[in-house]
C-alpha cells in the first residue's frame, strides 16, 4: 500500500470535481493480485496509474479491509475474470461502500466480451456503483452513459506530470515519426496516412515505430521502446503523427507527445 510523494503529482481539477478534497483522501485504488504490472508498456493501469493521481493503492485481495463508509474503492481495469466475479459479490453485499469501476477502451467488438464490461452490465444500475473513464463516452461507453447519466460517470483524462517533460533540442530530426497499431478498423486516420505516404516520396520523411506488443498477455516484445523510452524516442523528432482512433479519443499518445515537446 503506498502513496506517491512526488511533488509534481497532484490530483487534477477533474478529480476534485468528482470527489471533493476531503473525499480524495478516502480513495483506495485496488489493483489485481494476479497481474505482473511491471509488464505493462504504459502507465494506464495499476499502481502507476493510481500514483499519477496521488491515490493510495492496494491489492484487490485486501478488499475486505476497506468495505465500509470510510473508503471509496476505485477498481483497476486489469482484474481477471475470477476477481471481477468476486467483486460483484462484494458490491451486492456491501451497499454502504462506494465502488468506482475504471474503464478504458470503448470499441464495441473489442470490449463487449471482456469481464470488466460483463460486470458493468450486471451492476451499473446499483446505487453504490459509479464509472470512471479515461475518455469521453463513445460506442460501448456511450451506451453505458445513456443508462447511468453524467452523475454516475466521470471522464478523467490522463494527468500531466511535469517531470516527464523532455527539454527542447535543436538536434531533432526534421522527419515525422509514426507509431502504434495501424489497423484500419480502429485507427483509420493512421491507416490512411501510412497507406498514402508509403506510396509517395513522403515515405522518405516518415519513420515508423511498430507497436511493441503486450507482454502482459503473453506477447513477445517487438522492441523495447515504450513508456519513458518511447517519450525519449519521440523527443528526437520535430514532428509526430497522432490520431484519435475511430472513437475520437484523447489517447495517452497525446500526453506523451506533449512530454516529448
Amino acid at each position: 500500500m503506498s502513496r506517491s510523494a512526488d511533488p509534481t503529482i497532484r490530483p487534477t481539477m477533474a478529480s476534485q470535481r468528482f470527489l471533493p478534497n476531503r473525499e480524495i483522501e478516502r480513495v483506495v485504488y485496488l489493483v489485481s493480485g494476479a497481474l505482473d504490472y511491471t509488464l505493462l508498456i504504459c502507465p494506464d493501469a495499476g499502481p502507476a496509474y493510481a500514483q499519477s493521481f496521488g491515490w493510495k493503492h492496494d491489492s484487490f485481495g485486501r478488499i475486505t479491509f476497506y468495505l465500509n463508509r470510510e473508503y471509496v474503492l476505485f477498481i483497476d481495469t486489469r482484474l481477471n475474470a475470477e476477481e471481477y466475479e468476486c467483486l460483484y459479490s462484494y458490491i451486492v453485499a456491501n451497499p454502504e461502500t462506494e465502488f468506482v469501476l475504471t474503464v478504458t477502451d470503448p470499441c464495441f467488438e473489442q470490449c463487449i466480451d471482456k469481464p470488466l464490461y460483463k460486470l458493468l452490465f450486471r451492476c451499473v444500475h446499483l446505487a453504490n456503483v459509479r464509472i470512471l473513464s479515461r475518455y469521453q463516452p463513445a460506442e460501448l461507453l456511450q451506451f453505458l452513459y445513456n443508462l447511468v447519466g453524467e452523475q454516475r460517470m466521470l471522464t478523467l483524462n490522463y494527468p500531466y506530470i511535469l517531470n516527464k517533460e523532455n527539454e527542447m533540442s535543436s538536434k531533432r530530426k526534421h522527419r515525422i515519426v509514426l507509431s502504434g497499431a495501424l489497423g484500419r478498423t480502429v485507427y483509420p486516420e493512421r491507416y490512411v496516412f501510412w497507406r498514402t505516404v508509403s506510396r509517395s516520396v513522403w515515405r522518405l520523411k516518415v519513420d515508423v515505430l511498430s507497436h511493441p506488443g503486450y507482454p502482459d498477455v503473453g506477447m513477445e516484445l517487438a522492441h523495447n521502446i515504450f513508456d519513458d523510452s518511447y517519450i525519449r524516442h519521440l523527443a528526437g523528432y520535430h514532428f509526430m503523427f497522432i490520431g484519435p482512433s475511430r472513437c475520437d479519443l484523447e489517447l495517452l499518445k497525446y500526453t506523451e507527445c506533449a512530454y516529448a515537446g
